[in-house]
């Protein structure tokens, strides 16, 4: 089993509520990104902290390999990538209260080996 930090800013809510994960296989100028390469390496079973917002708001669970597929429907998110891609499975527990990773955080420092959590709202943040 390995963990995995995935940045979903544009696409949290398609991704956790669709049960996937997508990212385009290139950058908008063709180049190769190793963030991309490694949906790849994703395996059943493996952990994947969805981070949005500065917050891990979801936890998911690999439930597939990634496979090749077309773009999903994200709306305006997205607008410049390729129509083909990784898409993965992931079974994703979103959190009613997110982690917070901020070290300003007044209420608790994020900390996944003692599991504080943020406890409280920060304004401008959900």
């Amino acid at each position: 089993m390995r963990y995995w930090w995935v940045n979903q800013n544009q696409t949290f809510k398609a991704e956790t509520r669709g049960n996937f994960m997508w990212s385009p296989k290139a950058n908008a100028n063709g180049a190769r990104n190793p963030f991309y390469d490694f949906m790849t390496e994703v395996s059943p079973g493996d952990v994947i902290f969805s981070f949005c917002d500065t917050r891990i708001k979801a936890l998911g669970i690999a439930t597939g390999p990634a496979q090749t597929a077309p773009k999903p429907d994200f709306g305006n998110a997205g607008a410049n990538w390729a129509e083909e891609g990784w898409f993965g499975p992931v079974y994703s527990l979103v959190f009613d209260s997110p982690w917070c990773r901020t070290r300003s955080c007044s209420c608790s420092t994020f900390s996944l080996t003692s599991g504080s959590r943020c406890r409280g709202r920060h304004e401008g943040q959900l």
